[in-house]
């Protein structure tokens, strides 16, 4: 069943550490199905630890489908529908990107609790970035270095070897990003996101 599925990998799902955020989440997968159960949400599933955050889709008292972001330190729900409402707004992701030094947007989605924008940088690079939904800080943006190179893919695959994963295959690079299957350090198969210049992983989901 994979709603049992879901939640038993997220149990003991843990994600690697990253500059954007810290490696542990201050609470766990069971607290945080907790706090989207006192929240009136329920049926949640695709449970993932993101950004500093749990997400998840669940359904509201009055059966709308609703993706939720739970605050790790207050363990606040925020719900919002498949159309962001709840978050700020497209407008205002594109006035703080352009504001960010980027210098064209392509496209700005809602998905999965975050405001999802495809972006050039004023060097050129077509970079995918994710803003957080209220307060629209940017969570993983690549280094802006002038000058800079992405890392090559020998020298991704000894960082991450260095950070714990094995088994790594199917390495590419596609949209100012390295993209990675691996298994982690708890042996279970995951696919990466790994930033190109520094070879930080930046999202870690279990490969199901």
């Amino acid at each position: 069943m994979r709603h049992s599925k879901t939640l038993i990998a997220a149990l003991a799902f843990a994600l690697v550490s990253s500059p954007a955020f810290s490696a542990q989440p201050v609470i766990d997968a069971s607290v945080a199905l907790d706090r989207i159960a006192a929240a009136g949400h329920a049926a949640p599933f695709e449970l993932e630890y993101r950004h500093g955050y749990w997400t998840a889709e669940a359904t509201t008292a009055e059966g709308l489908r609703v993706d939720l972001l739970v605050d790790t330190d207050s363990g606040e729900v925020r719900a919002f529908d498949a159309r962001g409402n709840g978050a700020i707004s497209a407008e205002e992701v594109r006035r703080i990107v352009l504001a960010a030094d980027y210098v064209k947007i392509k496209e700005i989605e809602f998905d999965d609790g975050f405001w999802e924008v495809e972006a050039i940088d004023g060097y050129g690079r077509e970079i995918d970035l994710t803003l957080h939904p209220i307060t629209g800080a940017i969570l993983d943006a690549p280094q802006q270095t002038p000058g800079a190179t992405p890392l090559a893919a020998i020298d991704i695959q000894a960082k991450l070897k260095t950070a714990g994963y094995s088994r790594i295959r199917d390495l590419e690079f596609d949209d100012g990003y390295w993209e990675a299957d691996a298994i982690n350090a708890r042996s279970q198969p995951v696919e990466l996101r790994i930033d190109a210049y520094s070879g930080a992983v930046i999202r870690e989901s279990l490969d199901d």
